[in-house]
């Protein structure tokens, strides 16, 4: 005799509401820190060009060719913006305070990256320009600069204030801040490659601090 056929039910839970945030969290921190890798590399590698490349240097694309300076700017705009989601992660945290200069600073902050990779994007068709022709999209990626060294600093004081993070990620956002000025002086020399080699460095610990700071809070 045939058994009869029997069912079982099962029941699939969602992901919890509060892990699934901290996971995107923490690959948020990932990616950026990720990227400053790949960025921290291809400011070495543009510090060689600089050494060798026979462009003019008061040329827009300088030190490359207009080959490579499409694919490295393109490089440049997907990296940059590849960190903007760990600095909204370290926005919601709380890890820098909630005061005024914290919550302005961090505005300023994803503001000044958001413009610095649609300059990028926005100098793709003046490969051949000299930069006094497009002096106006120098000045957009120095305001976006600026914006963003502000918000760095701002942050970072109120984030070495509030103890969330500790060691060298707490010191993290100021140190950034204080590279950035550093490389408002270093804008026109030979070394700037190399400063902001050292700018994009300290993403690494800062993504790193984001992601950390996910897995703290899916342990407890």
């Amino acid at each position: 005799m045939n058994k009869p056929n029997t069912y079982e039910t099962v029941r699939v839970s969602p992901p919890s509401p509060t892990t699934a945030p901290l996971r995107s969290a923490r690959g948020a921190g990932l990616l950026c820190a990720t990227s400053a890798v790949l960025l921290v590399i291809g400011c070495a590698v543009t510090q060689w060009q600089f050494a060798v490349t026979t462009v003019p240097d008061d040329t827009w694309r300088f030190p490359w060719s207009p080959t490579a300076f499409i694919v490295t700017t393109l490089i440049w705009a997907t990296t940059q913006a590849a960190v903007v989601p760990a600095l909204l992660v370290w926005q919601r945290s709380g890890s820098a305070g909630s005061g005024f200069a914290a919550r302005w600073g961090l505005r300023l902050l994803v503001v000044g990256s958001v413009i610095g990779v649609v300059a990028h994007l926005a100098s793709l068709p003046f490969v051949d320009a000299k930069f006094e022709d497009i002096a106006a999209l120098g000045a957009v990626f120095g305001i976006g600069a600026l914006l963003a060294t502000v918000g760095f600093l701002m942050a970072g004081v109120g984030t070495v204030r509030t103890h969330r993070w500790t060691g060298v990620f707490r010191w993290t956002p100021l140190g950034i801040g204080i590279v950035g000025v550093a490389l408002m002086f270093l804008q026109f020399t030979p070394l700037l490659p190399t400063g902001v080699g050292l700018y994009y460095l300290g993403f690494v610990p800062l993504g790193l601090a984001v992601a950390g700071y996910a897995r703290t809070e899916t342990r407890a």
